[in-house]
């Protein structure tokens, strides 16, 4: 899903917004992508770049929590029927 990002789209400004689309904790997101507080501060306002490594791993933790909404989602589906 996020790593069919179009070309000529800025991969940061769409991982910011699907961060805050899906409101994912900042802290959420460094914790689990081992990056520390200033330094992703510093990549979202656009003052340093993340290595392909750390942003594969920001991609994956919003793939991961994008899933577990998806199946809570489907949980609460099976639990009305």
């Amino acid at each position: 899903m996020l790593s069919e990002i179009q070309a000529g789209t800025d991969r940061r400004q769409v991982l910011i917004a699907l961060r805050k689309r899906l409101k994912v904790p900042q802290t959420l997101i460094e914790k689990r992508a081992k990056i520390d507080h200033s330094r992703f501060s510093k990549w979202e306002n656009g003052y340093v770049e993340l290595s392909e490594l750390e942003l594969l791993k920001v991609e994956q933790c919003l793939s991961d929590h994008l899933a577990s909404w998806r199946a809570a989602l489907a949980e609460l589906d099976v639990a009305r029927a």
